[in-house]
């Protein structure tokens, strides 16, 4: 069975994968509000945006992190009831491995979707271009906002990125409404000027994020699900 990393212990929310369904473990505390007062089930994607990029800190490569970067984001709109996050790998020889998944409150099921191709050379090329150019390089490393949120929609952009000696994180935060004294807009000033920053310097990686993850259109049936890096298999 496939798992995403367990928040504390308790009941399962199901994750549909094309025609199959994996559990996935959802708060111990359902009635504990997650957002904005609401109460939900944890919701799957936020459990992989929280889980893959933790760390704001470079950390020494591992056989684990044998990759050439591994991209997401992840939207989250308490209004539409909607949650939709997209994950991918891509490998050093230009292997690639995308993840979809898609909640719709109050379904406590994400529709989940794999693809496996090989980028060409070009698609390859541009980005190996993209992330040795200054901006990427230089910009802060990932930081998480406080939790919990109280905004009614939040999008979050993040990448790993495998350097010379150390995999570098990176992304960046934004949101709509709440109010001034509660998270996110209570970040520290620092902080929220280095998310900006962040997405302008960016940009080209997630352009070219979006356009080769539009491109995949065919899921591959008998791929598995990694969590986009993360051993899930017990």
């Amino acid at each position: 069975m496939e798992c995403l990393p367990e928040l504390g212990r308790g009941s399962l929310v199901t994750v549909r994968r094309n025609t199959r369904e994996a559990a996935i473990p959802r708060t111990s505390r359902p009635t504990t509000p997650l957002l904005n007062g609401r109460t939900a089930p944890l919701l799957a994607t936020l459990i992989i945006a929280s889980t893959l990029l933790l760390s704001a800190q470079e950390s020494p490569p591992t056989a684990a992190f044998d990759h050439l970067a591994t991209i997401g984001e992840t939207t989250v709109d308490w209004a539409k009831g909607t949650n939709v996050s997209s994950c991918m790998v891509v490998l050093p020889g230009g292997r690639l491995h995308l993840e979809r998944r898609t909640q719709r409150l109050p379904n406590p099921t994400a529709t989940l979707q794999i693809f496996e191709s090989t980028l060409d050379t070009a698609q390859l090329r541009q980005l190996v271009e993209i992330l040795g150019q200054a901006d990427p390089r230089t910009v802060p490393p990932y930081v998480l906002p406080p939790l919990p949120m109280d905004v009614p929609w939040f999008y979050t952009f993040s990448a790993e990125i495998t350097r010379e000696h150390a995999i570098q994180r990176v992304g960046y935060w934004n949101w709509r409404g709440g109010m001034a004294d509660k998270s996110p807009n209570s970040a520290p000033d620092a902080v929220k000027s280095a998310w900006r920053r962040s997405e302008v310097a960016l940009r080209p990686l997630l352009g070219w994020f979006h356009a080769i993850a539009s491109s995949q259109t065919v899921p591959s049936p008998d791929a598995k699900s990694t969590v986009c890096g993360i051993n899930t298999e017990d």
